[in-house]
């Protein structure tokens, strides 16, 4: 499933991600505007990630889906660190009382 390249591709992500983070601290910028900077970057203005979608080809897998599932999984993981009991219940109600407004206003 992983090869050197794929390896190599996902540390190149990385520290250029972080690298990004950094210098948007210095101008003040959120962290997600670096991390899409970063993506378009490596991803249609250096090619690095094209470069390594063809070495994966064989695999079955572009390095593009696997980072971006490792990506979405690292999100999912965060979020759940960031929430507690309490602010899902708060949600919660609000997300039922918007959805029974929806259902009832089709009718």
């Amino acid at each position: 499933m992983f090869d050197i390249t794929m390896i190599q591709t996902i540390g190149i992500v990385i520290v250029t991600g972080a690298a990004a983070v950094l210098i948007a601290r210095l101008v003040q910028a959120p962290a997600i505007v670096a991390y899409l900077f970063a993506g378009l970057l490596l991803g249609p203005v250096l090619r690095v990630l094209d470069h390594s979608a063809e070495t994966a080809a064989s695999h079955g897998e572009s390095a593009v889906e696997v980072i971006a599932e490792i990506g979405i999984v690292l999100l999912l993981f965060l979020v759940g660190l960031e929430l507690s009991l309490e602010k899902i219940r708060d949600v919660g109600k609000v997300a039922n009382g918007c959805s029974n407004m929806c259902a009832v206003r089709r009718f």
